[in-house]
């Protein structure tokens, strides 16, 4: 049989394969590297950055719950400086391609980042991080409204030539409106899904188990409702999409590959088997020689609807 081959390709940019990690899952530099060879990566994507340093919600931050986890961190981070004079430089000596994660306050915050990262040859792409669910109070605003997706997403793609990806979840007012606004605002890619809103409760104090109250709700508990998005959104719209949420095994990569995925992305598992990243790709490599699938572009968006479905197509 012929060599498999695993690159995809979004945009102008080709990976070499289709396994990366979710934002705020595998830190911003060295962490995981006993665990995971980075140059095997189809991309690393970082910690979200915010402009300036933050320093997250108070504790406690995180609560295990049945296969999942809820968190509520705060995006909590040192700023772009740091990250451009601090991070970048080890970043940069990783052979693969680098997405970096931003997050602002608004559609001019955005820019004055933006600017910044499009100077860094090492930054492949840009990914706008504009769901995440455990803000509070002042500073950081995410947009719920597709008017205001609509120019965060134009005022980005107008001032980098860069790569430009949107992080989008379930949470954000009407979803389909707002990924379709965000296309048609220049992005050239969706990550799906960020985490969704849930809590837990410590019945014996009568508190919640995380200071913040509610937090994103991440794991093999979400993965059913992302790879519902994945697939409708990909029936709905002519864009590559980054399938996450819940992904443990090659086994649910394949499925969100399947449903039209371009590329995947570890999160929640990497905290629980460091090394998922590899054994994802390494799975998957294997599956696709014992069913003689020879390429990405043909297991992608393979998936065989029943007859009564197609019928209404």
């Amino acid at each position: 049989m012929s060599k498999i081959n695993l690159s995809v390709k979004i945009g102008k940019v080709a990976f070499k394969n289709p396994v990366t990690v979710a934002s705020g899952t595998f830190g911003n530099t060295n962490e995981y590297e006993p665990y995971v060879d980075f140059s095997r990566l189809g991309a690393f994507v970082t910690k979200t950055i915010t402009l300036k340093k933050r320093v997250g919600n108070p504790m406690p931050r995180i609560a295990e719950t049945p296969s999942g986890m809820l968190n509520a961190i705060g995006l909590e981070n040192k700023g772009l400086e740091d990250y451009v004079e601090n991070k970048i430089p080890y970043l940069a000596k990783i052979k693969t391609h680098l997405i970096t994660s931003i997050a602002a306050s608004g559609p001019e915050e955005f820019v004055k980042m933006v600017k910044v990262l499009d100077k860094q040859k090492v930054v492949t792409a840009i990914e706008l991080n504009l769901s995440c669910p455990n803000i509070r109070g002042k500073g950081i605003q995410f947009a719920k409204h597709a008017e205001e997706v609509g120019r965060i997403v134009k005022s980005v793609r107008d001032n980098t030539s860069k790569l430009l990806i949107t992080k989008l979840s379930p949470e954000m007012g009407n979803f389909f409106e707002i990924a379709e606004i965000t296309v048609k605002s220049g992005t050239q890619a969706l990550s799906l899904i960020n985490t969704i809103k849930g809590m837990a409760i410590d019945v014996y104090k009568r508190k919640p188990r995380i200071s913040n109250v509610t937090g994103g709700l991440s794991g093999p508990a979400i993965r059913p409702i992302a790879l519902r998005y994945v697939y409708e959104v990909k029936r709905m719209l002519d864009i590559p999409v980054i399938g996450m949420g819940g992904i443990a095994n090659w086994q649910d990569a394949a499925e969100f590959i399947i449903a039209g995925a371009h590329m995947v992305a570890t999160g929640t598992v990497n905290f629980v088997t460091p090394r998922a990243s590899m054994d994802v790709l390494e799975g998957l490599e294997d599956y696709m020689k014992r069913t003689r699938v020879h390429s990405m572009d043909e297991l992608r968006g393979s998936l065989k609807l029943p007859e009564h479905i197609l019928k209404y197509e």
